[in-house]
């Protein structure tokens, strides 16, 4: 009897972990070490394969599966989905500039001093645009030729790099920083786009606002259609240089929200990682040589951007770029003398401090919704990373927040930090 009674104990346990195990395979995402993997029902400790937290839809009619570890359908709890269900579509990254507080600088470790001489600064990745560090970046400050940043980006997703421009004789003699254009010679929008980012050609800012717009004033408008549409809502855009105007102005944050977009752009990566090249002198035999004014790429192996800028009225101007280990870093300094030396610090600090981490596995499974007896399977299309600190402290703070399909609800997930969403996208049916 003794026997028998040892042996039902000893299935039941048996019974008991292979259902913990089987619950827990269906949300795995590696990356993580000791943290708690928690569902609405109950919370389980995991070594071998520590999760986020994760939070499930309750159930309306339909049966849970496993103890609720996998997809049960219905609209999320507490509140914390219902805003994006309305209109949801796609994969939302939020931008610092519709948040103050999610992406936030989090812990810094307390070994770091960092500090710049910048009036305004601000150090992003690239891929989440989540804010690492920032001073005063929301003050709407004037930027010079940082400028040119929204110009490129504007240009690349307007019109054909390959295309002939016919330079405009109001493209001819803009002051400051100049290639030389001359009325009538023949240059291909990439080469002016060369012009314009690593010699800081003014002219050529202006010829390819003339080709995209037709006018000055009107390239002005789509270049602040183009940023709002980023994210970009404290920044004002009059002309595409930079030279001084008193409605001329952006943020720290802005740029370098902008510039996380366009060095996602093949196009734009290539151009601002050049140090130098040659493109067309008219019907000249000897070509231009367009050398690039970032220092930043000589005196950093992994700097690959992006642009300079001056005025008196703006001071010393830079945003800067680096990748390394596959992170995408962005530093913007506005006012700052020792421009290129404060955004190399910035660089380093992130990259010393932070490293992307997969927060949702490739090809993640994330759920099933039975009707009528017949499974459904819904799971997240690609992988998601995000820079977390190198040190540890914030993998606990990570939760994952998943709502299946049921009647007129989305299927997504949800990611947050710390209780702020920083990441949501729709679910896709295998």
């Amino acid at each position: 009897m003794r026997t028998q009674s040892l042996s039902n104990r000893v299935k039941l346990a048996f019974i008991a972990i292979v259902l913990v195990v089987s619950a827990c395979l269906t949300i795995t995402c590696h990356g993580y070490a000791n943290v708690s993997c928690q569902s609405t029902a109950q919370q389980y400790s995991l070594t071998s394969v520590a999760l986020p937290t994760v939070h499930y839809a309750l159930p309306h009619a339909h049966m849970p599966v496993i103890n609720n570890h996998i997809g049960i359908t219905g609209r999320a709890i507490n509140g914390l989905s219902d805003s994006l269900d309305s209109g949801y579509k796609g994969r939302t990254l939020l931008s610092p500039n519709s948040y103050r507080g999610m992406g936030r600088l989090g812990v810094i470790p307390t070994n770091v001093t960092l500090s710049t001489s910048a009036q305004s600064a601000i150090l992003m990745e690239s891929g989440s645009n989540r804010v690492l560090y920032s001073k005063n970046a929301h003050q709407k400050l004037p930027m010079a030729s940082t400028t040119k940043i929204m110009t490129a980006y504007t240009v690349i997703k307007n019109s054909d790099l390959d295309q002939i421009v016919t330079i405009d004789s109001r493209a001819v003699g803009i002051e400051g920083s100049s290639i030389y254009l001359r009325a009538g010679e023949k240059l291909s929008v990439r080469e002016l786009l060369y012009g314009l980012m690593l010699q800081s050609g003014n002219d050529s800012a202006v010829a390819l606002a003339l080709h995209v717009s037709g006018s000055i004033e009107d390239f002005a408008i789509l270049m602040n259609k183009e940023a709002v549409a980023l994210g970009a809502t404290n920044s004002n855009f009059c002309n595409p240089h930079g030279l001084h105007d008193d409605s001329h102005y952006t943020t720290a944050s802005d740029l370098g929200l902008i510039t996380c977009a366009a060095i996602k752009l093949p196009e734009f990566s290539c151009i601002v990682s050049t140090k130098s090249i040659k493109i067309a002198n008219g019907e000249q035999d000897n070509p231009r040589i367009i050398n690039n004014k970032n220092k930043l790429l000589n005196i950093m192996d992994d700097a690959n951007g992006v642009k300079t800028g001056y005025t008196k009225r703006a001071g010393r101007c830079f945003v800067g770029s680096a990748n390394r280990d596959n992170m995408q870093l962005v530093a913007v300094v506005l006012n700052c003398g020792p421009m290129f030396e404060d955004a190399h610090r910035l660089l380093e600090y992130g990259f010393a401090n932070y490293q992307l981490k997969a927060l949702i596995c490739k090809d993640k499974m994330c759920g099933v919704v039975f009707e009528r007896g017949h499974p459904t399977y819904y799971m997240h299309e690609g992988a998601f990373n995000y820079p977390m600190l190198k040190n540890g402290s914030e993998d606990k703070l990570i939760s994952r927040h998943i709502t299946l399909p049921d009647k007129d609800v989305q299927g997504k997930i949800d990611l947050y930090l710390d209780k702020q969403l920083i990441y949501s996208s729709k679910l896709v049916k295998i």
